[in-house]
């Protein structure tokens, strides 16, 4: 097959039925290696009504000359990139231009534009009620990136831009609940992204959470952790229930529990590459965890399906359906001042509280830290310290015992 038989064309996508207005794609007809007709999509930023666009030109309205020229680079654009796939020698198919197409074409989109990209397409649909939330949304991405001195591409649309927008709110003093909401578009402004095409789905497993913060996140007691093993739910609260205690039995992250199936368990041991570090670790499938591996035929991945997000929300459910509300202290860092409040275990508790509680139980049981951390996965000991909190009860039973050493009448 001739893998030069290619066309390029500009089409019109994702019309709203309301609206009629669409999101321009240039798309590239090919042929796969054994023959098969293919298309890749290319979305830009144009978003034109339907009536104003016919075999890839626009006309009868004010500015169609301009538009005319930008779709005209976005074809240009496209057509570089698949003369560059050529003198390399690469066959022009789906797979090849997928693989090139976001470090080659979409790396001019900004952050900023991109999200704005996602206001108008939630407007064209009348499904924008919130226009001055993603305003807003859109000045604290500018703010960030004034500060870092850097500008913010598709590229970076992982778990560090969510942290560092996290800790830039925290420090402007926002309340919880304004940081909530500019998360809550931040993660729709990356869905309209994905629908169009523009991204892949990779954002839906980055972590969106308030964090307490670190030193302060509960650890359970053991009465809490008999509730959590007694207990018996129900759909996706008993889906959230057991694997919050296979993380705790376990010491995983969240993000590495979908690692646990049939093929990586071999002698009675979790063999794995932790997903965010890639350190090999090996924990031994101890009593406890085979009965909650075997409740889902030791297939995690399968068989638990639900992500990071809606598991913090679900299990701060399960928590209050428990009544597991014992009052936490949590520290908020707002204008310069730390604040202090009480708040019931189930409006905190998430994934974290079990990777800690397992790290902190471990550590009253005399590993040590090194120990610890052929489990954990960490790098860093320091990373393990911090995790590590030692109970009110554990400290009178060794102070007890340190008493002991002495013989005062």
């Amino acid at each position: 097959m001739n893998q030069k038989h290619h066309k390029v064309r500009a089409i019109l996508l994702n019309v709203s039925k309301v609206s009629q207005i669409g999101t321009i794609n240039i798309v590239v007809y090919t042929y796969s290696i054994d023959g098969k007709k293919e298309i890749t999509y290319f979305p830009t930023a144009i978003r034109i009504q339907k009536p104003k666009f016919n075999k890839g030109i626009v006309k009868g309205i004010k500015g169609s000359d301009s538009i005319n020229n930008q779709i005209q680079e976005e074809i240009l654009k496209v057509n570089d990139l698949i003369k560059k796939l050529e003198v390399q020698n690469i066959p022009i198919t789906k797979e090849t231009l997928n693989q090139s197409k976001e470090k080659n074409s979409y790396s001019f989109y900004t952050l900023v534009q991109l999200i704005e990209f996602s206001k108008q397409y939630k407007e064209d649909n009348n499904k924008n009620k919130n226009t001055n939330s993603y305003n807003s949304l859109i000045l604290n991405v500018q703010e960030l990136e004034k500060e870092q001195n850097k500008t913010f591409k598709i590229s970076n649309i992982n778990q560090k831009l969510i942290n560092d927008l996290l800790t830039y709110w925290r420090k402007k003093g926002l309340k919880s609940s304004t940081q909530n909401n500019y998360l809550r578009h931040l993660k729709a402004s990356f869905l309209v992204l994905y629908k169009n095409n523009i991204i892949d789905d990779s954002f839906n497993r980055l972590d969106y959470s308030l964090k307490v913060v670190e030193s302060d996140l509960p650890t359970l007691l053991d009465s809490e952790i008999q509730v959590l093993l007694k207990s018996k739910l129900a759909n996706t609260e008993e889906m959230a229930r057991i694997k919050f205690l296979i993380q705790m039995m376990t010491g995983l992250r969240f993000s590495d529990l979908d690692q646990i199936i049939p093929k990586n368990i071999i002698n009675n041991t979790i063999n794995i590459f932790l997903e965010k570090n890639e350190v090999p670790v090996k924990i031994p499938v101890h009593n406890n965890l085979k009965i909650l591996l075997n409740s889902v035929d030791f297939n995690v991945r399968d068989n638990l399906k639900i992500n990071i997000n809606h598991f913090n929300t679900v299990i701060k459910k399960v928590f209050k359906k428990l009544e597991l509300n014992r009052p936490i202290q949590t520290i908020e860092e707002r204008d310069g001042l730390i604040i202090t409040k009480n708040k019931p275990l189930n409006r905190v508790i998430s994934s974290h509280a079990a990777r800690r509680t397992a790290i902190s139980i471990l550590s009253e049981l005399g590993l040590s830290i090194a120990e610890i951390q052929s489990i954990t996965g960490h790098r860093d000991i320091n990373s393990v310290v911090r995790y590590i909190k030692i109970s009110d009860n554990h400290k009178i039973i060794k102070m007890n015992q340190y008493s002991e050493k002495f013989n005062i009448r």
